[in-house]
């Protein structure tokens, strides 16, 4: 799926605009603004007042530097060279166009694919005869052909080589065009009557932005799920509500020379919805605290901030009763549950909840390959959290049949909610991840996870200090935003992108795969919204950084030596796409194989058991054949291991101590034969 970049049809248009446009000169009878010809269903548009100082400044930074060695900007950088050029020949011409608007908008011209329209505005400039411009193009090997649209003469450049149409045309005082035929004749279609450009919310956000920048994005949020589904298989329910809670955002943006792209702006809301966004508009803002509690290897971060949950909870509930059919069957299940469990949520759950709540999505720890979820949630105080929930626990395991232990891990105690649908229930879909969630408390933070290994590998990061808080790259990015918020987004590429696999569709995630160098050199992105009258305040920012400083990043979030991890045993980095020198994931069998002695070379898999209980557990290889099995106590291996050959064969046998290899291990190959017997003690070996 072949994507135009967006700088790409801005250089094609200067360049175009250089040559032709501003040749020709005549007074129109008649002008209009470029954003009135921008089709209604734009997913984006990006505002451009000074093109030719903006690009200079872009082609003359590091980052344009690496992004330009990539093969997907080939076309680009072939332009982009003979601009360069241009722009030193005919600096005086240049400079003229540069004072001349562009706007460049994304639209989905199919469903699962979007293109882009530009519109130039050449103010009191528009174009004589165009015959010398054809000639021109027929001469570059161009096919040039022409009709009309309601009105309007279709010029059509179509590309002998590429086999792509640009389809350009003047209208009134500007200079428009599209590799989508359908595209142009939106916007000619928007002549009798704009939408965009009259739409009252854009028209706020747009009188709102500040103009320093080099550019303006203007994002609109009823097309954003749309969009999304280019990349995704699925329907991301986070996306949609965003879709339907948001009118539009617009941002101004500019390139730092410490390599932050950096975007300001304002954001508008439905507030005719009932929604997280709304409610929390009117509960004040909230601190950023959970960054010392989320790990290091935090590859997504979403943070919620209110005065109070118990404020954010009843303005939500306010905006329910006023707006949604739902209420009532939603207050009839709080009803229950509390009547059910003889419980007070707003006491016993809401009202220890201080300002702030986090999902987090992580790097595999303990789940082996699969990503970590986890809702955090600020306490006023971790012993009134504490105190109110194992009072709920309480109460459900006198009400169900569920038989848990409490079980402790470094201290910290883990437990369990056994209550389907609880989160999902008081909150709406927005957190029904959290089926029956373990949840533990850390100071004054809970931890809630479907998964008591996500807790553990929470814990284990807590214990060694690698926080989010701690990280230095984190730190100094944190600072681009304010101390207090009412949502903060913040993503680790680096670390996400490996997450992503799970999330996008297989031709996206090749592409993300063979792109991964210009991907993740934007190492930290954030976003954020603070509430500014009727509106957020937003702010964004991007760091790019260059192999080496994204190498030393990784070293720092990796696990210490001896401490379990994902993969095998986690200690060792090996090799990636991002240079020879760079570190990311546990070490394989077969890399381990050139550290370790032979003779040490029984390996068992860690495991990620989701029942605490449970006193077995049970791998099994693709084809059902059981691969290991291995006796649990509180969700540690505690006893018995067996592992198979694929042919039923028992390839090891040993026994567990607290997690710890002990006693006489034995290995035999695919035919029952016994090839060697390893002792341990304590899990060293003998």
């Amino acid at each position: 799926m072949k994507k135009k970049i967006i700088i790409g049809v801005v250089v094609a248009v200067i360049a175009l605009i250089g040559y032709s446009a501003v040749s020709f000169f005549v007074v129109p009878t008649e002008s209009i603004r470029s954003i009135y010809l921008i089709p209604k269903d734009a997913i984006y548009v990006i505002e451009l007042k000074d093109a030719i100082g903006s690009w200079k400044k872009i082609s003359s930074h590091p980052m344009w530097s690496h992004l330009r060695t990539n093969a997907y900007f080939a076309e680009l950088t072939e332009s982009a060279n003979s601009l360069d050029e241009a722009i030193k020949d005919n600096s005086t011409l240049f400079d003229l166009v540069g004072e001349r608007t562009i706007m460049c908008s994304a639209h989905m011209y199919k469903r699962n694919d979007y293109d882009f329209l530009f519109a130039v505005d050449l103010k009191r400039q528009s174009k004589l005869p165009i015959q010398p411009i054809i000639e021109n193009f027929v001469q570059g090997g161009f096919k040039v052909t022409k009709r009309e649209y309601h009105g309007q003469e279709i010029i059509e450049l179509y590309d002998t080589e590429s086999r792509e149409t640009l389809n350009i045309a003047f209208v009134k005082n500007n200079f428009v065009g599209s590799y989508q035929a359908k595209l142009l004749e939106a916007s000619i279609d928007q002549l009798e009557e704009p939408v965009i450009g009259r739409d009252v919310h854009f028209q706020e956000v747009m009188k709102s932005v500040d103009t320093n920048g080099m550019f303006r994005v203007y994002l609109q949020y009823a097309y954003l799920d749309d969009y999304m589904k280019a990349y995704m298989d699925e329907e991301n329910e986070y996306v949609k509500s965003l879709s339907e809670q948001l009118f539009f955002t617009g941002l101004d943006c500019d390139l730092g020379e410490d390599g932050v792209i950096r975007m300001k702006g304002f954001t508008n809301i439905n507030d005719t919805l009932d929604s997280y966004l709304l409610a929390m508009l009117k509960s004040g803002k909230g601190s950023m605290d959970i960054a010392k509690i989320a790990p290091q290897r935090t590859a997504f971060y979403m943070g919620l901030g209110f005065n109070s949950f118990s404020d954010f909870m009843e303005n939500f509930e306010d905006l329910m009763k006023e707006t949604n059919e739902d209420w009532e069957e939603y207050q009839a299940n709080i009803e229950k549950v509390e009547k059910y469990l003889k419980i007070d949520l707003k006491e016993n759950f809401y009202g220890w909840v201080d300002d702030e709540l986090a999902f987090i999505q992580t790097q595999p720890g303990k789940l082996g390959k699969d990503n970590e979820f986890a809702l955090v949630m600020k306490a006023k105080s971790g012993e009134e959290a504490s105190e109110n929930l194992k009072y709920i626990s309480d109460q459900i395991r006198k009400k169900t049949p569920v038989k848990f232990k409490e079980v402790t891990y470094k201290g910290h105690t883990i437990n369990f909610l056994s209550v389907k649908g609880f989160f999902k229930m008081m909150l709406g879909s927005m957190f029904s991840k959290l089926e029956k969630p373990y949840f533990t408390v850390i100071d004054d933070y809970v931890v809630f996870s479907n998964h008591p290994q996500t807790i553990k590998s929470i814990i284990d990061d807590y214990e060694a200090e690698k926080t989010l808080a701690n990280l230095e790259d984190f730190k100094k990015f944190k600072s681009e935003f304010k101390d207090k918020s009412n949502v903060f987004v913040y993503m680790q590429m680096p670390v996400l992108h490996d997450n992503l696999k799970g999330f996008v569709s297989a031709e996206t995630w090749k592409d993300l795969q063979k792109n991964k160098d210009y991907v993740v050199c934007f190492s930290h992105v954030g976003f954020q919204l603070t509430k500014d009258g009727d509106m957020f305040a937003t702010r964004m920012a991007s760091l790019y950084q260059d192999k080496r400083m994204i190498a030393e990043q990784l070293k720092q979030i990796s696990f210490e030596k001896g401490q379990k991890a994902n993969g095998l045993f986690g200690d060792v980095f090996i090799k990636n796409t991002l240079g020879e020198d760079s570190l990311v994931k546990g070490m394989t069998t077969e890399d381990l194989a050139e550290e370790i002695e032979e003779e040490e070379m029984m390996v068992v898999a860690e495991i990620s058991p989701n029942d605490l209980d449970a006193d077995e557990y049970v791998e099994k290889y693709p084809n059902g054949q059981v691969k290991f099995v291995v006796k649990l106590d509180d969700g540690i291996k505690n006893g018995t291991y067996i592992e198979y050959h694929e042919n039923g064969e028992i390839k090891y046998k040993g026994k567990f101590d607290n997690d710890q290899r002990d006693g006489t291990w034995k290995e035999y190959d695919e035919n029952g034969k016994r090839i060697r017997k390893i002792k341990y003690k304590d899990g060293v070996l003998q």
